[in-house]
């Protein structure tokens, strides 16, 4: 599924949060608060219902995401993703 590569953890600005894959749809979800539905306007962009930030996912070479934009009254603010691998 290519919404599967999406799944996993982002930093932005110091506050961590995590996208999850749901009844074939993507879910945001910060620390202490409800998951968000993440709706689809492309393959890579997506969008709140009743909200119009955009969350466009940026992919490097290989198909890993490197960054997720997200997009606030036209500007594009840089989230990363956090590795996977252990913590030392």
């Amino acid at each position: 599924h290519v919404m599967e590569r999406y799944v996993g953890e982002y930093e932005f600005q110091g506050d961590r949060f995590e996208v999850s894959l749901r009844q074939d749809g993507l879910w945001l979800s910060e620390r202490d608060g409800d998951p968000i539905e993440l709706l689809a306007v492309s393959e890579s962009e997506f969008f709140v219902a009743g909200d119009d930030t955009r969350f466009r996912f940026e992919l490097a070479e290989d198909g890993t995401v490197e960054r997720l934009l997200i997009v606030v009254e036209g500007l594009e603010l840089p989230a990363s993703p956090i590795s996977s691998s252990p913590a030392p």
